[in-house]
């Protein structure tokens, strides 16, 4: 059945006269509700496929430009996965998307990926951001240029940009504070590990944990230690952090990034399976964890959907020319437990 106005009405909880105002700009319409319109009609296919038509017709081209901040990891991985399954629902309508490829958190090759999308004429980058001040000029510089700019997986202050996609990370360290009550008491004693602090996320994730456990004193964080991109050095930082605090009982740490290390450190300390580990992210390594009964919960964040509503989402701005501002779109998040695997 042909998708209809009075569909996408029902859908986004508004009249027929509201979706039409949105989708042909006949009339003023709330940016925020204009741009979940414009989403379900790109999802079911209704605007984009008679419009991309016309572009195609004059052969207008769109060139989106991922630009990552490290090289290509497990989350990455599926990010990677997320966008090329967009690119390949959109392509068709003259939509090319190039995946660049970080190098160890450095800001100044960043810098050098956004000005290689700038030689090549994109209509929009979707970057995750490294925290540094370098990179917020250069993101600025960009945005003014006429170029939409979309932050991807990680929130930066103070940069002009389109929209945001990615984890509530704030809100995700606030669960997991959450589960930390249910499975630990104010006399255990929590370590945890963080990939780089060079991105904002990680951070905000830190903090949220914190304010969720404040009132279970000072003491109850043994320790923050912060885990390289890189197996070797985080088995030596693991094994030092647990060397410095052995009345630690519950761990939280990054499942993807460096989580062979860190895992085979607490292997060898003996204490894999007698802690209590909650894993970030839903790895092959976190996998095996929880099926072992080793790993007592991983907080998902789904970077696949993370990717693929970035694409979709800048698709449709480009389509339509939206000028969305500083709009948070964030994936859900998910604690998975042994159960969610073996169940579903």
């Amino acid at each position: 059945m042909a998708t209809t106005i009075k569909m996408i009405a029902e859908m986004a909880g508004v009249s027929p006269g509201t979706v039409d105002r949105a989708l042909y700009n006949r009339g003023r319409v709330n940016p925020e509700v204009k741009k979940k319109i414009l989403d379900i009609a790109t999802q079911l296919n209704y605007k984009p496929n008679a419009v991309a038509k016309g572009l195609a017709a004059i052969n207008k081209k769109y060139k989106i430009a991922v630009i990552l901040h490290t090289q290509i990891n497990t989350f990455q991985r599926e990010i990677i996965e997320g966008v090329e399954e967009a690119e390949n629902e959109i392509k068709d309508n003259g939509v090319t998307v190039e995946i660049m490829e970080g190098s160890h958190f450095s800001a100044d090759y960043q810098i050098g990926l956004l000005e290689k999308a700038l030689k090549e004429k994109v209509n929009a980058i979707a970057v995750n951001p490294i925290q540094d001040q370098r990179i917020k000029d250069k993101l600025n510089q960009i945005a003014s240029s006429g170029i939409r700019v979309y932050l991807l997986s990680n929130h930066l202050d103070d940069v002009n940009y389109c929209a945001y996609y990615g984890c509530n990370y704030k809100a995700m360290g606030a669960i997991t504070s959450g589960l930390i009550r249910i499975t630990a008491s104010t006399s255990d004693r929590l370590l945890i590990f963080s990939a780089s602090f060079s991105m904002r996320g990680h951070k905000d994730r830190i903090e949220g944990i914190k304010e969720g456990l404040k009132d279970y004193g000072d003491s109850f964080i043994s320790g923050v230690y912060e885990l390289p991109d890189d197996d070797i050095e985080t088995y030596k930082i693991t094994r030092k952090a647990i060397a410095e605090h052995p009345e630690v009982s519950i761990i939280v740490a990054p499942g993807a990034v460096s989580s062979k290390g860190m895992i085979t450190a607490l292997k060898d300390e003996g204490i894999y399976g007698k802690v209590k580990l909650i894993i970030f992210d839903l790895s092959t390594i976190s996998k095996e964890g929880l099926m072992q009964n080793k790993i007592i919960a991983s907080i998902e964040q789904s970077p696949r959907l993370q990717g693929y509503n970035a694409i979709k989402g800048i698709y449709s701005d480009l389509l339509y020319g939206n000028q969305p501002e500083k709009i948070n779109h964030y994936v859900p998040t998910k604690i998975v437990l042994k159960e969610n695997l073996i169940y579903g």
